[in-house]
């Protein structure tokens, strides 16, 4: 059923009768994603609603509920930026070198030994620092990709301390710096280096032996450093990556980590990007199903536990945005400056359709007319199929890599996965604040509501 008037105001309807055993459309949730409002209704109600946002005099009982599902302030959106003079996220792919083969590692065709100089970062870095970018926002520094970027630390740590430099004696433009890491070369005076220099440290880890050594390798020397990374209370953040085969060990991995690593108290889990893995579109259908239903499984056990989960996949509403990615600089082992970081090396697939800039005799060159032609693809916009999307302000028109790695049938998939998580979220959200308001479960409501309408 559609409500037109409502959809016209960025205010969607989404079905989630099954949830309570009745039909589909009886129950839905009435979303208004710009305003971060959202609610239970029935097709009564919404038929009213729909009617009354276009009455001059509308009932008085919907006057209010209309006045805040409208409203456009409350939540700022990432825009699709017109120019790169605003972008603050950055990767720093250092070196396209790595000491493990992953079953599901997006940069294998580029493996090479090439590596950055430090020279390049520096004119890099010289052009974010020297007034060439005007973003309000910190910079967003990240080590990571393309290959471990630990295995060149002696050009991160120059870069670190180059990155103090240029903010003192530049516009003293804030900033945030992560490395991303296998964790394999991650020794305690490393992580001591960057723990002093505010250097957020994220390792990319599968938890559980049988999977570490089956999907990434090992096991033993990543689970001894985060050992030690936990005798020198250094903080650290653990993202793992869910395979086929692994998605149905979420709860194992919660139970795992509170017995073998109690150091650490958040885990962010990843869907995984590797199209080889699905040699169907059903393959990836049943992965996506599995993953949502096994991450809340997880993240309930890991509420009891005292272990925080957290899924940007399974959980969208942590952002408004018109495109999924709104643009960053991706400087890659060729000095190439790229959109994406999952894009580094000449030999990837889709390279072209990325690069935007290079670093070459000390100056920067950027293209932001190649940069807006990136921009204006796979968006809330120019996609047909999110233009009466609930999810399209949450999902931004997907990930502009996916949607070029699989094949056309595959889409609708991905599609289904984030409406299916965006429905989801609203809906535990919508049950854990009517309990907390009334101490009473959110079906013997519906149940109530259903007979008296």
């Amino acid at each position: 059923m559609k409500f037109k008037n409502l959809e016209k105001n960025d205010i969607y309807c989404i079905p989630i009768g099954e949830i309570f055993g009745i039909e589909q459309d009886e129950v839905q949730i009435l979303y208004a994603p710009l305003s971060g409002n959202y609610s239970l209704a029935t097709p009564t109600t919404l038929e009213e609603l729909d009617c009354a946002i276009e009455n001059d005099n509308p009932q008085k009982q919907y006057v209010s509920l209309l006045k805040d599902f409208c409203r456009r302030d409350a939540f700022v959106f990432d825009r699709i930026p017109n120019d790169t003079s605003g972008l603050h996220d950055i990767d720093i792919l250092v070196n396209s070198k790595c000491n493990f083969h992953c079953i599901y590692c997006y940069s294998a065709k580029g493996r090479s030994t090439q590596e950055l100089s430090f020279e390049t970062i520096k004119t890099f870095i010289d052009y974010l620092f020297d007034g060439h970018q005007n973003s309000s926002e910190p910079y967003s520094i990240h080590f990571s990709g393309g290959g471990e970027p630990l295995m060149s630390f002696d050009v991160i740590k120059q870069t670190i301390e180059y990155i103090h430099i240029a903010c003192e004696r530049g516009n003293h433009h804030t900033y945030k710096l992560g490395v991303v890491t296998n964790g394999s070369l991650l020794t305690t005076e490393i992580a001591k280096y960057l723990h002093e220099n505010n250097v957020e440290i994220i390792i990319s880890f599968e938890l559980l032996e049988r999977l570490q050594n089956m999907e990434r390798g090992h096991y033993s020397l990543v689970a001894s450093n985060i050992d030690a990374l936990s005798d020198c209370q250094i903080p650290f953040g653990v993202r793992t990556t869910f395979t086929p085969q692994s998605v149905t060990c979420m709860c194992e991995m919660v139970e795992t980590v509170v017995h073998r690593f109690p150091c650490i108290r958040g885990l962010t889990f990843d869907v995984v990007l590797a199209p080889s893995l699905f040699p169907t579109p059903h393959d990836l259908e049943k992965y996506y199903s599995s993953f949502l239903d096994n991450y809340y499984k997880a993240k309930q056990l890991g509420k009891s536990l005292g272990v925080n989960i957290f899924s940007v996949a399974a959980e969208p509403l942590i952002s408004l945005r018109e495109r999924y990615c709104t643009g960053k600089f991706v400087l890659t082992p060729w000095g190439k400056i790229t959109t994406c970081a999952r894009v580094s090396s000449p030999k990837d697939d889709y390279y072209s359709r990325y690069e935007f800039g290079s670093i070459s005799n000390e100056s920067v060159d950027i293209n932001d007319g190649l940069f807006c032609e990136i921009m204006k693809q796979c968006n809330i916009y120019s996609i047909p199929r999110c233009k009466s999307c609930y999810a399209r302000w949450n999902c931004g028109g997907g990930c502009q890599l996916f949607y070029h790695q699989y094949a056309t049938d595959y889409h609708r998939i991905k599609c289904d996965f984030t409406r299916n998580a965006l429905r989801l979220q609203l809906f535990n959200m919508i049950k854990e604040r009517y309990y907390r308001q009334t101490g009473r479960a959110i079906e013997e409501y519906v149940r109530t509501k259903i007979k008296t309408e």
